[in-house]
């Protein structure tokens, strides 16, 4: 799916045990007493004052259980299938050769008294009392991040028929009632070309004998066969991609332009009027480079190349934000740019997903411009 792509270069992904750990659990009276007189005393002194609400370091949430099983940005801290391999006993153990920092920070090592009480307590699987809030699901778990699963359609229905028909049930609105064909005619060319039909070929559908059906099926075939219709859904995309002949300012009191924009804008229209499997179509803006032969006819996809290089110009470090954002908000819908100054406020996407996706960006070289093929010979 178009987010499932995307979710490739987000590098916060948790696997399905933590997943299921992290759903909200009913713990017996005993354990929750548990808690509440031997394990929260200590997180309160030694490990909230770093470890909670908005600026918690590393993203370690310890103020809740569903911080407990996400973990920090970087790595889970508990390990409830092994308890004892947990990263946090070895952190608040002092633990050599593991490559963890010593906690409580700079302060002195808990009493192993209180480090028999943390393990113990990873080893009832961490219960805490169910609190308002609390218990809410990851946002990484929200749907729109998730594989899209086809609803089930009843067997001899059109899927579309059908789904408007349930939409219809829910919210009471009444069918409209079928257009004549002028009407249709009318729809179906501003639609797909975004023109206006000639009133000869309108006419000629209207009076058409053929079954309404059948009619408008071939209308349709002809319609998306038509050049125009790559030059319509084209347009929509170019806005997607900030598609400009010209850079926007002027030096010298010239306008400066993008010299090879136009290749970037007529391989979309024949993308669409190609029909490019859509994966196929977003590769190729990301990558083409990596993707085509340079000595063979496929290398005129280099020209999807102009999604990310028809950008602002400056310093690099705007030109690669400005790509990121791009990238992100045509592809996936996200506004990642947030993240440059601060963890995002609404979306799960870290400060250090995004500079990762920088880093990505920044070592991407633009080389000179290839020759994608020859102008067509004309007056």
């Amino acid at each position: 799916s178009f987010r499932a792509i995307g979710a490739a270069w987000l590098l916060a992904c948790t696997g399905g045990a933590a997943e299921e750990a992290a759903k909200p659990s009913t713990f017996d009276t005993e354990s929750i007493r548990f808690f509440e007189n031997e394990i929260r005393p200590i997180l309160a002194e030694n490990c909230l004052d770093c470890h909670s609400g908005t600026k918690a370091k590393l993203g370690l949430q310890l103020n809740h259980r569903r911080g407990w099983i996400k973990g920090s940005d970087y790595r889970p801290v508990v390990n409830l299938e092994n308890p004892a391999e947990s990263l946090v006993l070895h952190a608040i153990s002092h633990t050599p050769g593991k490559k963890v920092k010593s906690m409580p920070y700079e302060k002195e090592k808990i009493s192993d008294e209180s480090i028999a009480k943390i393990s113990r307590w990873i080893e009832m699987g961490l219960p805490w009392p169910e609190t308002p809030g609390e218990a809410e699901e990851d946002p990484r778990n929200h749907w729109s991040f998730q594989p899209v699963k086809p609803p089930t359609i009843p067997e001899g229905v059109h899927p579309i028929d059908y789904l408007i028909g349930e939409a219809q049930k829910n919210t009471g609105v009444a069918r409209a009632e079928k257009a004549d064909r002028a009407t249709l005619y009318r729809r179906a060319h501003l639609a797909l070309l975004g023109l206006p039909p000639k009133f000869g070929e309108l006419s000629a559908f209207v009076a058409d004998s053929r079954p309404d059906a059948e009619a408008w099926h071939a209308l349709l075939k002809k319609l998306m066969k038509s050049p125009h219709y790559g030059e319509r859904w084209a347009r929509l995309w170019m806005d997607v991609a900030r598609y400009s002949d010209t850079k926007g300012y002027e030096a010298g009191g010239r306008e400066r332009r993008f010299m090879h924009s136009y290749t970037y804008r007529d391989w979309l229209i024949q993308s669409f009027n190609e029909d490019m499997p859509y994966d196929q179509f977003l590769r190729y803006q990301l990558a083409a480079e990596q993707l085509v032969d340079w000595n063979k006819p496929e290398k005129k996809h280099l020209a999807a190349m102009g999604f990310l290089s028809l950008s602002k110009n400056g310093r690099s470090e705007l030109i690669i934000d400005d790509r990121i954002d791009t990238t992100f908000r045509g592809m996936m819908a996200l506004t990642v740019a947030c993240a440059r100054c601060h963890d995002h406020k609404s979306d799960p996407i870290p400060t250090r997903d995004y500079y990762s996706l920088y880093s990505v960006f920044s070592n991407s070289l633009e080389v000179g411009t290839p020759t994608i093929g020859e102008p067509k010979s004309g007056p």
